[in-house]
């Protein structure tokens, strides 16, 4: 008997090994051909065939795929899979079905037409949703850059990626997808308005107004507002960006005046302004809407805080004069001024610790008030009682230092 070389028996070994694995091949698509039920042989079969794709006769390769990429986009419908990656999967073997296609593109053609693209676009959009909702935002990022990747000009997609990425920390990427997303529904239009795309608007003004680009935070914000005027935020986000750098208190002043004039029970907003009218040293215009609140809700915490804090600050600034004065007219002047602030002061003070009774500031200032007040003198005690009760708790709380 004639000896058989080793080469001989590699080359046998090897056309053996390529038949075993067209063979899982084959097996695998008559599985794949009896539907549904048969998907998870099928699985089993294709994924031993093509993991040595080089064994496989050419024209096996992109069809093993192709049926993989069909068999795992199903599964991607099916609540409570066992196969939880299955859009992922379903578009790796997507991919690789088309770039492994024959100059036919038999393969490729049952891939990119319109209906095709849908479903796979659906698989990764909705599992890139569901890993938002759990919080995997990294997952949620690489499968809707993947939906983009079959279809670019997807608005939910978009805007979602941006959203991904905010919740990631990644800022510039999230204005990036989330102006990308406004833009691309700016550029079509639909008849009824976006809701998602109007609170990016939103999301889009806030993210430049943090980032320090107050102007493309402004522009945002106007543009949203004039598109989507059923968005009662944007507005706010406008007034809010105004509020917050004085350098624009000219353009601010006229903003927040014609809000008022729109809407003169908006409280919110007269806060705002009257904080900003404050900050820019215009103080007996922001008395004036702190009163108008006060006048329309006598509780409000922020209008009472407000309302004594200028009688103080007042009443400290006739402190001042008074220290500096030599005259004893003039020091008794300054003095009866000085009560009478802190007189009116004391209401509002009141008021704002019996809402935040924990709150030492306004215990001293009362404390304060009551000491100078002559009418007050009894409630001394009380308030020195409270403001030591209140040190004490508050040394404990902080571990006795």
């Amino acid at each position: 008997m004639k000896k058989i070389s080793v080469i001989l028996l590699l080359a046998m070994f090897s056309f053996s090994l390529a038949m075993a694995q067209d063979s899982k091949v084959t097996t695998g698509a008559i599985a794949f051909g009896e539907g549904p039920g048969s998907y998870e042989k099928a699985r089993g079969l294709l994924e031993e065939g093509v993991s040595d794709p080089s064994a496989l006769k050419t024209k096996n390769v992109p069809k093993a795929y192709f049926m993989l990429a069909e068999i795992y986009v199903y599964f991607a419908t099916i609540p409570g899979s066992n196969h939880p990656d299955a859009a992922e999967k379903a578009y790796d073997y997507y991919k690789k079905a088309i770039a492994a296609d024959d100059v036919k593109k038999k393969y490729t053609k049952k891939l990119v037409n319109k209906d095709a693209v849908d479903k796979y676009w659906s698989a990764l959009y909705n599992a890139g949703v569901n890993a938002y909702n759990f919080g995997a935002y990294d997952k949620a990022k690489e499968l809707f850059n993947n939906a983009i990747e079959l279809d670019e000009n997807h608005i939910t997609s978009l805007i979602m990626l941006g959203y991904s990425n905010l919740l990631s920390k990644d800022t510039a990427n999230a204005i990036k997808y989330i102006s990308k997303g406004i833009d691309t529904y700016m550029a079509n239009k639909p008849e009824t308005p976006d809701t998602l795309v109007s609170n990016a608007y939103t999301q889009k003004a806030l993210l430049l107004m943090h980032t320090g680009d107050i102007r493309a935070a402004l522009d945002a914000a106007a543009s949203g507002s004039k598109e989507f005027s059923f968005n009662e935020d944007l507005p706010r986000v406008e007034l809010s960006i105004y509020a917050g750098n004085p350098d624009l208190f000219s353009e601010a002043q006229a903003k927040f005046e014609s809000a008022i004039a729109a809407d003169p029970d908006d409280i919110e907003v007269k806060l705002a302004y009257a904080d900003l009218l404050s900050r820019n040293e215009k103080s007996e215009e922001a008395l004036k809407l702190y009163k108008d609140i006060y006048d329309k809700d006598s509780t409000n915490y922020y209008a009472n805080v407000n309302l004594a804090v200028h009688y103080i600050n007042t009443a400290a600034k006739s402190s001042e004069k008074m220290m500096a004065e030599d005259d004893e007219d003039k020091i008794s002047t300054f003095e009866k001024e000085l009560i009478e602030n802190l007189r009116s002061a004391y209401p509002y003070m009141l008021e704002a610790h019996e809402q935040k009774p924990e709150n030492l500031e306004w215990v001293n200032r009362l404390v304060q008030i009551s000491t100078y007040v002559p009418e007050f003198l009894g409630d001394v005690k009380k308030w020195t009682t409270l403001q030591k009760e209140l040190v004490a708790k508050n040394k404990e709380k902080a571990g006795g230092n």
